[in-house]
């Protein structure tokens, strides 16, 4: 007896597969845009046979990185107006586009058969692009590239939409939705192409389409509440205003939260997401605290959080609770700090985190300026990295750190990280960036400093390090070679963005053989591939070093 499948079902899935192949390189093309020789690939390959056919449209539709090319199949009466061109903010362009008859039942056809293959939909355009180009772009074109300007569907196309579709998803496949909103079409358009299929939705509101505070607060709740009924599957949401906070409880099978948008802890508490069983992922941004500057609230508990990235604006002006959830069973914690602040006032912080977060493996730390700096600068008190830290240094859980200090006034010393890594005998990976400050410190002393005492150090990466008269005199004359250094050979990955040299220095002036020597009588099992890989720059100082690294092993090898 013949068991085989029936020849149509395989073919179809094997060339469904190829012709994926193709279709990899539009959605990984740069900034979500289409690349043409791909899709004009899959188009033709589409009109050779019937048999090509479904499996080249299944993929040349599955991801669109604009909803127009769906619309378009309604033309002619789906179009762009001719004299319709409507600005918000000076000089900004649009197109406006409208559906001046309701489909005929060939059109609707047509259009449900392209609609359902659609899996993944980037409705991304951005006004200001063209804003000091507006002049440039000719008044009839329709081109999507550097001088588009912006583009505005009529509500009353989903209107008609809706009603055409009977209550039914506009969009039955489709899995992620990421869109740029503006204030008129939010509610009618998530009640059409929101269905059970949806996984991930991620909006945006353009800052050129700011609507009222009222208006916020009416529409966005019922935006959620929308999505709650029709997308009762989603898992990822990404919003940018705080009101949606009011319905995301609503949301019971959400994973991950984003948040783009100032939030108050308050807010965050009455939001219920302890509620939500499957929550794992949560990013928001905190400004305002409590009212009452002596009130310290309970965290809410979110006992599935896995990761938690959140970024601080202010600093309460009393006693207020800085953290409004705990996780105990959190494993990565990302903190971003904008402002200017005292070391007592991030000692408090970092107290408030290491309580709620006892068991997290991660922590990645992040300090840089803003705007308008809340304090002056020059009256602060001396800054201590270490005293800041310490109740993190108390968390033995601890395996990966990163600190990022882009403000030039916190100071550093060079015992700062071998306090750090002494703290955390564990710690497997130690990353170290300062990305523009104009007195880099991590020098040669550093690596050796950090050789000492890196008992369980696996991986070590610095943004830079600096290279001074002094360093150059040591690698040169080689006294290393004398010197009490003390390897390592647990680090397996050192990265170095870049090399800094002091003024009057460059690189004509290191001795690459020497500094190579150096580097292995530290870390003798350092893997240069790993390293080299993970260095952004492909024909930096640090990865010609790392070339030269591998001759001399070889040479002492041998």
């Amino acid at each position: 007896m013949n068991h085989r499948s029936p020849p149509a079902t395989l073919n179809e899935d094997v060339l469904f597969e190829v012709f994926r192949q193709i279709g990899r390189s539009i959605r990984n093309s740069e900034e979500g845009e289409l690349c043409d020789t791909e899709t004009t690939a899959l188009a033709r390959c589409a009109r050779v046979c019937k048999a090509f056919q479904e499996p080249a449209l299944r993929v040349l539709w599955e991801y669109l990185p604009s909803i127009l090319p769906l619309l378009r199949l309604l033309a002619p009466h789906f179009h762009k107006l001719s004299n319709g061109r409507i600005g918000y903010g000076a000089s900004v362009p649009h197109h406006t586009y409208v559906l001046s008859e309701i489909p005929d039942d060939v059109q609707w056809a047509r259009f449900s058969r392209y609609a359902s293959y659609i899996r993944v939909l980037h409705e991304k355009y951005s006004p200001r692009k063209c804003k000091h180009q507006a002049q440039e772009s000719p008044d009839d074109s329709d081109d999507e590239g550097a001088y588009a300007p912006g583009r505005i569907i009529l509500p009353s196309v989903w209107f008609i939409l809706s009603r055409k579709a009977e209550g039914k998803p506009l969009l039955p496949a489709l899995r992620e939705l990421d869109w740029t909103l503006h204030s008129l079409d939010y509610l009618e358009l998530f009640r059409v192409l929101a269905g059970p299929s949806l996984l991930g939705l991620s909006t945006r509101l353009h800052d050129l389409y700011i609507p009222s505070r009222e208006e916020e607060r009416i529409i966005m709740p019922l935006v959620v509440r929308t999505l709650a009924y029709s997308s009762p599957n989603l898992q990822k949401l990404e919003v940018c205003d705080e009101d949606s906070l009011r319905g995301v409880f609503a949301l019971s099978k959400l994973r991950a939260l984003e948040i783009d948008a100032p939030l108050d802890t308050d807010a965050l508490q009455d939001a219920k997401l302890d509620t939500l069983q499957h929550l794992e992922s949560l990013t928001l941004s905190i400004c305002r605290f409590s009212d009452d500057a002596t009130s310290r609230r309970k965290p809410t508990p979110l006992r599935h959080l896995k990761s938690l990235d959140v970024r601080y604006w202010d600093w309460p002006s009393g006693s207020q609770s800085m953290v409004p959830f705990s996780a105990p069973t959190l494993s990565s914690l990302r903190v971003h700090h904008s402002g200017i602040s005292r070391t007592a006032a991030y000692q408090s912080l970092s107290t408030e985190l290491a309580e709620c977060f006892p068991t997290v493996v991660s922590v990645n730390l992040e300090f840089s300026a803003t705007s308008t700096p809340y304090e002056d600068e020059h009256v602060l008190p001396p800054w201590d990295f270490s005293r800041a830290l310490q109740p993190f240094t108390a968390l033995s859980s601890v395996r990966h750190f990163s600190i990022t200090n882009d403000l030039d006034h916190l100071p550093r010393t060079s015992q700062d990280l071998r306090r750090i890594v002494d703290a955390w005998s564990y710690l497997s990976t130690l990353t170290v960036a300062c990305p523009s400050h104009s007195k880099p410190w991590l020098n040669i002393g550093e690596l050796a400093n950090l050789a000492r005492c890196a008992t369980q150090l696996r991986e070590l990466r610095l943004d830079h390090l600096c290279i001074s008269q002094d360093d150059l005199y040591i690698i040169r004359r080689g006294q290393w070679i004398t010197g009490s250094l003390r390897p390592t050979d647990s680090v397996k990955v050192l990265r170095v963005d870049r090399l800094v040299f002091d003024r009057g220095l460059g690189t004509g002036d290191l001795d690459l053989s020497k500094l190579a020597r150096f580097v292995l009588a530290l870390y003798p099992r350092i893997d240069t591939r790993r390293s080299r890989s993970a260095s952004p720059a492909p024909h930096c100082e640090w990865n010609r070093a790392l070339v030269v690294i591998d001759a001399t092993r070889c040479q002492q090898r041998a």
